[in-house]
C-alpha cells in the first residue's frame, strides 16, 4: 500500500519544465533612435526615473557640454547616426573638461560613461566599455590630497574692482544695472556666507535695511536669520535705488526679487537671477579683474568659504562661532574650512617660541 500512494504522488506531479535557452540569449532591440541626439534625449529620461531634480540637472548639463563636445569636432549630435559612436568620443570630452576642477571633471565623465553604459545595454551598439574605462582611468586627472590655498587676497581684489567699476560711466543702462548688481551680490555674499541658492531666491521684503539683518529660508527650509555687513547693505541699496529708475515697479516693491535679470530678453518686468547666471557673472568679473586661470579657483561657494575663513581669522580661530553664522549643522563641516595661512601660523608660533 505504501508503494501504491506513493505512485499516486508520483503520478499526480505536474511535468518538470525545461527553461528554454532562447530566453537566455539577449533579446535584438525592436526600435533603435537614429541620431546620437535622439539616444541622448532617451538616456536622461531613463535618469529621469531614479534621480532627484539636482542630480537631473546636472546631468543635463553634462549632456549638453558633451553635445558641445562632438559638434567641435564635426559630429553634430542632431545629424550624426548613433551607429558612428566610438570611445574616441569621450577622449574627446575629456580634452574639453581640463578646464574644471578634477572633482567637477569626474562628476561630468560619470554622466557620460553611464550614457555609453546605456548604449551597450539596450543593445545598439557593440563599443568595447572595457577599453573605454582604461582609458579614462589613465587620462582623468587625480584628485586633489591637500586642499588648495584659498584665494583670500583676489578675492578682496576682487570686490575693490567692482567698487572702482561702479564709479565708471557706462554705456548704457543695462550695463550699469548688472555691475551694480553683481558687486551688491558679491558683497552679500562675502560678508553674510549666504549660499548663492539662498540669494537668488530672496526678495525685497526680506531684508530689513534699519536692522541690517535679512530672513533666509536655508536648508530643510529653515527660516533664518542673517546678519548684514553696513558695507554690503550699502551697495545693496546703491543698486536698489538705480533699479526703481529702469524697471516697472510693482505696487508692493516687498515681493520684487532682491536679485534681477537686466538682460534683453528679460524686459521691464523683475525677474529673479538664476545660480547659473551667478556663475557666469562671476566668471565674467573673475577673468576681467583677476585674469582667466583663477576662473577655475574662485566660484560663487567661494565667497562662503571668504566668509567663514574671514570670520575664523577675526574670532582667533573660533570654529564654534563660525559655525553658528555659517549655519552648519556639523562642526566638521565649518573644519573644512579652517586653513589658516602662514603669517598667522607664524604669529602663533613666535607667540609661543618667540623671547
Amino acid at each position: 500500500m505504501p508503494t501504491q500512494e506513493k505512485d499516486t504522488e508520483n503520478h499526480r506531479r505536474p511535468p518538470t519544465v525545461q527553461p528554454s535557452t532562447s530566453n537566455l540569449q539577449p533579446s535584438t532591440p525592436s526600435f533603435q533612435p537614429s541620431t546620437v541626439a535622439a539616444a541622448l534625449e532617451l538616456y536622461l529620461e531613463e535618469i529621469g526615473k531614479s534621480r532627484a531634480g539636482s542630480t537631473l540637472n546636472t546631468y543635463y548639463y553634462t549632456i549638453e557640454k558633451f553635445k558641445t563636445t562632438l559638434a567641435g569636432r564635426g559630429c553634430p549630435p542632431d545629424k550624426t547616426p548613433l551607429a558612428e559612436m566610438t570611445n574616441e568620443w569621450i577622449q574627446w570630452f575629456l580634452d574639453d573638461l581640463r578646464i574644471l576642477e578634477p572633482t567637477t571633471e569626474r562628476s561630468y565623465l560619470a554622466a557620460v560613461i553611464g550614457f555609453y553604459e546605456y548604449v551597450v545595454a539596450k543593445n545598439w551598439l557593440d563599443l568595447n566599455l572595457t577599453e573605454m574605462r582604461y582609458f579614462v582611468r589613465r587620462r582623468q586627472r587625480k584628485l586633489p590630497q591637500k586642499a588648495q590655498r584659498f584665494p583670500r587676497e583676489q578675492i578682496d581684489k576682487l570686490l575693490h574692482e567692482m567698487d572702482t567699476l561702479c564709479d565708471r560711466p557706462f554705456e548704457n543702462d543695462r550695463e550699469r544695472l548688472a555691475a551694480l548688481r553683481d558687486r551688491g551680490l558679491f558683497y552679500l555674499l562675502a560678508d553674510t556666507g549666504l549660499r548663492v541658492s539662498e540669494a537668488c531666491s530672496l526678495t525685497v521684503g526680506q531684508v530689513d535695511f534699519n536692522e541690517y539683518e535679512l530672513f533666509a529660508v536655508g536648508k530643510g527650509s529653515k527660516e533664518a536669520r542673517i546678519r548684514i555687513s553696513p558695507r554690503a547693505l550699502e551697495r545693496l541699496q546703491k543698486y536698489l535705488n538705480i533699479r526703481e529708475n529702469f524697471h516697472d515697479m510693482p505696487p508692493s516693491p516687498a515681493d520684487t526679487p532682491l536679485f534681477a535679470r537686466h538682460d534683453r530678453r528679460a524686459g521691464k518686468k523683475l525677474r529673479p537671477i538664476s545660480p547659473r547666471a551667478v556663475q557666469q557673472a562671476v566668471d565674467r568679473w573673475v577673468a576681467q579683474f583677476l585674469g582667466p586661470r583663477y576662473r577655475t579657483e574662485i566660484t560663487p561657494h567661494s565667497f562662503r568659504h571668504y566668509f567663514v575663513t574671514t570670520v575664523l581669522r577675526a574670532t582667533g580661530g573660533d570654529v564654534e562661532v563660525a559655525r553658528k553664522l555659517a549655519r552648519h549643522a556639523d562642526i566638521s563641516t565649518t573644519m573644512r574650512y579652517a586653513h589658516l595661512s602662514d603669517e598667522e601660523l607664524d604669529r602663533k608660533y613666535y607667540e609661543i617660541f618667540g623671547d
